[in-house]
């Protein structure tokens, strides 16, 4: 049997470890027991784990390969044509080994059952492996796919796309080059003036067989300089449910990718912004998308502001376009951005969304913490069946925060909280990753009076969150939200 193997990052040993060995007692207990346990061994091949591992040994046992994990990489042999799973990424440090394209192209092609495929085409940023829409051909279970760094020469990306249509239902393409929307068959509508239709069918008469992937129902594109197109493959996707889209330039007509998801995407309830786009461009709206891209309303909205600094404010104006439907909001300004969020149009998601079980909102409110929590009291709430609340009111104006300086931390300002002892109710919930000190950063008494107070009555809310800190109605740390 082969030893022990332990891979390092640094001077640090990796968490996982392949060590076969620890199965050697039980080989030797019967062959019924070696039959059954060898596959279990060899299910997972990850590179970085297994690097150490005689090219004979993994060569002999790649047949027992479900799940293939290669970031760098040898080029084998392999024999492995029943993966599960394939993840192929280049590993970019000076002295790495990297699995040849030969080698990634025939993996692929050998495994026509594979249901995920994550595929890095190229280790440079400014050159693409070229895409071959025969690779794809007779992969007829695939289910996930996920390309990167690859360049659509002459179409191949549409090609490829449509030899899987028919299995595919996730897909996510991150820094693909080359792509046009010339590229789509003749006749493919993509919301242009004029079309008001559901339907993804092409013109009668147009002469060309449009593509379509009738059961995408997740998908992630990137908005960049070198290929603004790859968003209006959404109208191509008449079973989306889940759009998520990552800006980095803000060059493009948010009005009519609305018009195609509205028009095309009828069952659209997810919409994910994820703004990264460094220079103000007048007439960039990400609110005319969040407002006329769904026709029958969104359940999940989730922004995050990258760059701040030229993110649109008051998007929460443009989110109360879905108050009857929306289910859960998030809205992230990861910078201090003063005045992100209206006080008033916080209390209006409060009130007006009665459906919402999630509310994050993360940036300046325009005022102290405490005079935004006692401003939300002004008026019932209408979501009697919020779940998690959480507010991070970075950048505060007015003086006061939540922490509210050292003046704040005297000892009738403190209270006696924490994952074991209750404060009107709630406890402190146990972070295993919170870089807050419990003594350096405990909340002053006032404070959590206050916000406790703003959410009596709300019997269905197990957490909320203020400036970093989390509480919970148990003392299990078993339970966690998910914001």
């Amino acid at each position: 049997m082969v030893q022990s193997v332990t891979t390092k990052w640094g001077n640090i040993d990796s968490i996982r470890r392949f060590q076969p060995n620890t199965f050697h007692a039980c080989f030797l207990v019967c062959k019924l027991w070696y039959r059954t346990l060898l596959p279990i061994l060899w299910r997972e091949y990850d590179f970085e784990e297994m690097q150490r591992v005689p090219t004979r040994i993994i060569t002999r046992y790649s047949l027992l390969f479900r799940h293939f994990r290669s970031h760098g990489g040898c080029d084998g042999p392999f024999n492995c044509t029943l993966l599960e799973s394939l993840d192929m990424r280049y590993d970019v440090a000076s002295k790495a080994t990297n699995m040849s394209m030969q080698t990634q192209r025939t993996l692929v092609r050998m495994n026509p059952g594979v249901e995920v495929l994550q595929w890095e085409g190229s280790e440079a940023s400014k050159t693409r492996a070229r895409l071959d829409e025969t690779d794809f051909e007779q992969l007829d279970n695939i289910r996930d796919l996920q390309l990167d760094r690859w360049n659509s020469y002459q179409g191949s990306l549409v090609k490829a796309l449509g030899t899987m249509a028919r299995t595919l239902e996730r897909l996510e393409l991150s820094g693909v080059h080359g792509f046009k929307e010339s590229d789509l068959p003749k006749g493919q509508p993509q919301g242009r003036k004029g079309d008001t239709g559901v339907s993804g069918g092409a013109d009668k008469g147009s002469g060309g067989c449009e593509l379509v992937l009738p059961i995408v129902k997740t998908l992630r594109v990137p908005y960049f300089p070198k290929n603004t197109d790859l968003i209006y493959l959404a109208g191509c996707c008449p079973d989306l449910q889940q759009f998520t889209v990552d800006i980095t330039i803000a060059r493009f007509d948010m009005s009519r990718l609305a018009s195609t998801l509205k028009n095309h995407c009828p069952r659209l309830s997810i919409l994910v912004i994820n703004d990264n786009h460094d220079e103000f461009e007048r007439g960039f709206s990400i609110g005319s998308l969040i407002r006329g891209c769904s026709l029958y309303g969104l359940s999940t909205i989730k922004f995050a502001a990258m760059t701040p600094r030229n993110s649109e404010r008051d998007l929460l104006c443009s989110i109360l376009a879905h108050s009857a439907t929306l289910e859960h909001i998030t809205v992230d300004y990861f910078c201090e951005l003063q005045g992100a969020f209206d006080p008033k149009e916080i209390l209006r998601v409060l009130v007006e969304c009665r459906r919402l079980k999630t509310l994050s909102l993360s940036g300046s409110a325009g005022m102290s913490t405490l005079a935004t929590l006692k401003f939300l009291q002004g008026q019932p709430w209408g979501c009697h069946g919020l779940e998690q609340l959480a507010f991070d009111f970075d950048g505060e104006i007015g003086g006061m925060g939540m922490m509210g300086g050292p003046a704040w931390r005297t000892l009738s300002n403190t209270v006696d909280i924490s994952s074991t002892t209750s404060f009107m109710g709630w406890y402190r919930h146990p972070q295993d990753s919170s870089i807050l000190h419990d003594e350096e950063d405990a909340p002053s008494k006032l404070c959590l009076k206050e916000l406790f107070g703003m959410v009596k009555g709300q019997d269905r809310l197990q957490f909320v969150a203020l400036n970093l800190v989390s509480y919970s109605r148990s003392p299990d740390p078993r339970l966690s939200a998910s914001w």
